[in-house]
């Protein structure tokens, strides 16, 4: 799924629906938290350190892709969000997800994104259509 233009289009939705940006937030939300449960009963637990640090937090104002994590979807690094939700872990989940030269992989972020991309892209587009469809019934 290719995305032209966000911001174009994210202005135009924001004239016909105004609380699309609400909608898409509890989407997101909604999103996350199902995303960091999951993570969590992959993740490895050898005391329940790294497990506990799994977290979703709001990022508002934030530049896609400006720190060193990898982005979902196709949207470009640079591109300006009113809302965003970031899953957050110890330093160490990548050297738990890839492995190490001494220790095996113990995937568990990329495995959870592939399994619930489809759900969280058909998330989002419900929110979209209600908001979409909630203002123009008004």
């Amino acid at each position: 799924m290719k995305v032209r233009g966000l911001d174009k289009s994210m202005a135009r939705l924001r004239q016909i629906a105004p609380n699309v940006d609400a909608a898409l937030d509890a989407a997101q939300e909604k999103s996350a938290q199902e995303f960091v449960s999951m993570a969590k009963s992959l993740a490895p637990h050898r005391t329940g350190d790294y497990q506990d640090s799994i977290n979703a937090k709001p990022v508002k104002d934030a530049e896609v892709g400006s720190t060193r994590t990898f982005t979902y979807g196709s949207v470009k690094a640079g591109t300006r969000v009113a809302s965003a939700w970031g899953i957050f872990a110890s330093w160490i989940w990548h050297f738990l997800e890839f492995g190490t030269v001494d220790t095996t992989a113990q995937p568990h972020m990329l495995p959870t994104m592939r399994l619930l991309q489809k759900r969280i892209r058909g998330r989002l587009r419900r929110a979209v259509n209600k908001a979409v469809k909630d203002a123009l019934k008004s």
